[in-house]
């Protein structure tokens, strides 16, 4: 068998099974499951062995009324909702083709409408088969489950296959008519039957040790099938029925004396040593047996029904529950070193087939902790960054906590339950045990249990908003991981991706696009290959995507959110949690190029961040959303989302906080109010002081604040030096830095630096569309614009396209400013541009110099500037000079 088919284990769940040669067709079965399934749902119940599976999967192949099916064998990892969620979808997927869920959204968790939907309009009833439901006795499955069936969807019917009754309301369903029941009475054997599947055997007995034969067995397929065994190779038939009719017949002594014992001693051996595993295929069970031939074994003991039944196409086989169970009885009590040693070479083969849950739950049955402890530390402890939390938490479980202070590698595993929950106390208890047992274990064990408890550290960093301890926790992990083999770490090689989206946020959260680029394009590179396309391929995607816009490369950004968004469009995931970082990218895209979709996205991207919401993301779509207010001069509505993230723990990470600083300084400058802007970035100052140095020596993140404030503050020549480290940027940031330098430029009168500033603001504008840095009317904007399309003329569309977004219309008559000058303010702000002192004014106005001087200090405050001149500009610029009759003339 290849190894992809090998790969498909899980797959195998969603397969029918298929039927032996010595299979026995019942149609009365048939026609019972035709009559039943008229109903909303059918429920199929009888113990181990009465070939309840087999009838329901021969009917869903000989029935013209079984339609389109989709068939689940559950297990114990689906007891959590959404475990089972996951599963559900992808054997409808499976079973009615890929397109099942077109145009859908499926959400991480539970959600009955997409059921209803997806079953809506539907000419033929889909069938959802859920095989051994009594897997799902424990958990929260259970309960949703029972809303689901209590009003199932229309077009939509259950067949639910299970050894005892569910504990779910049975007694209202059959009261409302919607519940139809095939039980052991109807599964048992007739005689008839029963002579038939004795004839298979080449068997035939008189009517009268038939009816003694059926009597014996209840009609129970599974016993009479080992009587048949038994008695094709038995010469005194009549007391080998005398045993099954006795009072204390055994099955298992049964099935070890009477039908192992008589097999040839390779095949009871085989059966033997693969008992440790409830699936087995031929690669596998050569492991276990060491038998080159275990495939032709295989074959031969599912045709001879040894083994239950071929999973559909894909090489695996379920066991027969009795006889594994007696198998596995048997070789613990008889042989506890071998049994020891199969659960080991089962775990090491799963481990190398890349089939971790299984790896695991074989390590901790054999009962060698010092093992399972490799296993959980090497390959199950990286189950934790991915959507089989659940299933390592239930593993895990299994394993007495006394081992955590023998066993580092368990201490970690029994870490991630109240990490999961929250609860870092408990985690820290169980990482300081492994912590202090590191020094037992040989070089490369420790090192694999240092990753995980770094992991460990990075994800509750992420939860509690601290970037700075995340950012170290994920450069460990991923150096540790880079010197480890694939053999040494199975789990975490495979699990690469996780670990380089998690470095990923860290970087982006530092502000770090490139290096955060960098090591997610690593981790695409990364994904097998039959990842491609699932949902670690659309997380990496999503947060390239977000690491190249915050690089100012808009273009590939884009480009890769769709196509991450296109993926997850595709498997229904558009609103799952592994695409919102591509939602977050397109958000980010299309504010800051001033695309007219932007606030649809940002509504969108909105919904997929509620469902899926995290600190970090959220603090970037506030954000986004006060940008996207600012451009729209919705100034209230930005001032309270900043003020929102700055007060959040979010908003105390050193880039998110600076971002918040730069766009409260623009917000508040638009209004005017200078003072206040200042004192926004004055205690931004203080946040940073108090928090301390950063881990590493940086730029002053806040600059372009700053460069701001220094213009609105007529200290233009200060601007340059503020925004340096800038310049050499490709970004949004680099390009708004140089049209801060040109307008600082153009106020110092430099004519030719202010021209050369704004070419290069424009040039890196233009190349990536990132109009947001023109999102304001601004007159000596429009002027350098215009200045450039005469002197440089390069990007003359783009151009032409931010004159239109720059362009300073005439205010109107009576239009009430922000902070509007007073009547007499206006009347002396009209004779400033006369260069008229201000006894002069006083004399005109007939008031006194001094209170001339007050009014003038309140003009220059209200402006947002500090002389005369500036003032002058500034009101021309705001059309207050525009407006009015000019003052009468001062006599000189």
């Amino acid at each position: 068998m290849s190894e992809m088919a090998v790969r498909r284990l899980l797959d195998s769940r969603a397969r029918v099974p298929v039927r032996s040669e010595l299979f026995i067709r019942r149609p009365r079965l048939t026609d019972l499951l035709d009559q039943a399934t008229q109903r909303e749902i059918t429920l199929v119940t009888g113990p181990a062995g009465t070939g309840k599976t087999l009838a329901v999967a021969d009917w869903t192949r000989e029935s013209e009324r079984a339609g389109r099916v989709a068939w689940l064998s559950l297990d114990r990892a689906d007891g959590r909702a959404p475990r089972l969620w996951r599963s559900l979808l992808s054997a409808l997927s499976m079973g009615l083709g890929p397109d099942v869920f077109r145009d859908l959204e499926l959400p991480d968790t539970p959600d009955i409408s997409v059921l209803y939907e997806m079953a809506r309009g539907r000419e033929t009833p889909v069938v959802l088969v859920l095989d051994d439901l009594q897997e799902l006795d424990q958990g929260d499955s259970l309960d949703w489950l029972a809303e689901l069936l209590r009003w199932p969807p229309d077009g939509m019917r259950f067949v639910l296959i299970s050894r005892h009754d569910p504990p779910i309301n049975l007694h209202r369903l059959r009261l409302e008519d919607k519940l139809s029941e095939v039980q052991f009475s109807d599964l048992a054997f007739t005689q008839a039957e029963s002579r038939e599947l004795l004839a298979n055997w080449g068997l035939s007995l008189d009517e009268r040790d038939l009816s003694r034969l059926v009597d014996a067995t209840g009609g129970w397929a599974a016993a009479i099938r080992l009587a048949a065994l038994t008695l094709s190779t038995s010469d005194d038939a009549a007391v080998l029925l005398e045993r099954f009719a006795g009072p204390t017949f055994l099955i298992a002594d049964y099935l070890w004396h009477d039908v192992l014992g008589m097999l040839p001693e390779p095949y009871a051996e085989f059966l033997l040593r693969t008992s440790v595993s409830e699936r087995l295929c031929g690669p596998l069970a050569e492991a276990l047996s060491g038998e080159q031939n275990a495939d032709e074994l295989l074959r031969m003991l599912a045709r001879d029904q040894f083994l239950a039944h071929e999973l559909e196409g894909t090489g695996w086989y379920r066991t027969h529950t009795l006889l594994n169970k007696a198998l596995r009885a048997r070789l613990q009590t008889d042989h506890p070193a071998l049994a020891r040693e199969q659960y080991r070479k089962a775990a090491l083969w799963f481990e190398e087939h890349e089939a971790w849950t299984e790896a695991l739950d074989q390590a901790i049955s054999s009962g060698d902790w010092d093992f399972a402890g490799q296993i959980v530390a090497r390959s199950g402890a990286a189950m934790c960054l991915g959507a089989d939390q659940s299933v390592l938490i239930g593993l895990m479980a299994r394993i007495p906590e006394a081992c955590a202070h023998d066993y580092p590698e368990l201490a970690v595993g029994m870490a991630v339950a109240p990490a999961v929950r929250g609860d870092q106390p408990a985690v820290q208890r169980f990482l300081s045990l492994a912590e202090a047992s590191l020094d037992t274990l040989s070089d490369s064990r420790r090192a694999v249990c240092v990753l995980a408890i770094r992991t460990l550290h990075a994800v509750h960093a992420y939860r509690v908003c601290d970037p700075i301890a995340m950012r170290v926790a994920t450069d460990d992990a991923e150096r540790i991981l880079s010197d480890l083999s694939y053999s040494d770490a199975p789990g975490w090689a495979y699990n690469r991706g996780s670990v380089h989206a998690l470095r990923g946020i860290a970087e982006l959260w530092a502000g770090q696009y490139e290096t955060a680029a960098q090591m997610l394009r690593a981790g695409l590179a990364s994904l097998p290959p039959e990842r491609v396309g699932h949902d670690e391929d659309i997380r990496l995607a999503g947060l390239l995507a977000l690491a190249e816009s915050g690089a100012g490369r808009f273009a590939e950004a884009r480009e890769l959110a769709r196509r991450a968004l296109d993926t997850a469009r595709s498997r229904g995931r558009l609103r799952g949690g592994e695409a919102k970082w591509a939602w977050l990218a397109i958000a980010y895209v299309e504010t800051y190029s001033c695309d007219e979709r932007a606030r649809d996205t940002i509504a969108q991207c909105a919904q997929v961040i509620d469902a899926h919401l995290s600190p970090f993301t959220a603090a970037l779509l506030q954000i986004i959303q006060a940008s996207d207010d600012f451009a729209r001069d919705d100034l209230a509505s930005a001032r309270v989302r900043l003020t929102s993230v700055a007060a959040s723990p979010a908003g105390r990470g050193r880039l998110i906080a600076a971002q918040v600083v730069e766009l409260r300084v623009t917000v508040e400058l638009a209004t005017n109010d200078i003072e206040r802007a200042r004192s926004v970035l004055e205690e931004y100052d203080q946040a940073m002081a108090a928090a301390g140095p950063s881990s590493e020596p940086g730029p002053d993140l806040a600059c372009t604040a700053r460069a701001q404030l220094f213009l609105a503050s007529n200290e233009p020549e200060r601007v340059r030096a503020a925004v340096a480290h800038n310049l050499g940027g490709r970004d949004l940031q680099g390009a708004g830095s140089w049209l801060l330098v040109a307008m600082a430029e153009d106020r110092l009168r430099h004519d030719r630096l202010a021209t050369e500033a704004m070419a290069r603001a424009i040039e890196l504008a233009a190349e990536e569309q990132l109009e947001y840095i023109f999102r304001r009317p601004d007159r000596r904007v429009e002027m350098m614009l215009r200045r450039h399309l005469a002197v440089a003329g390069t990007y003359r569309e783009f151009v032409e396209k931010m004159l239109v977004r720059v362009a300073v219309q005439p205010a109107p008559v009576g239009l009430v400013q922000v902070q509007p000058l007073t009547e007499r303010e206006e009347a002396v702000l009209l004779y400033l541009p006369t260069m008229a002192a201000n006894a002069e004014i006083a004399t005109a106005l007939s008031i006194s110099e001094n209170t001339v001087k007050q009014h003038l200090k309140s003009i220059y405050r209200k402006l947002g500037v500090r002389n005369r001149r500036d003032a002058v500009r500034v009101a021309r610029d705001r059309g207050l000079l525009d407006v009015h009759q000019p003052p009468e003339p001062i006599n000189r």
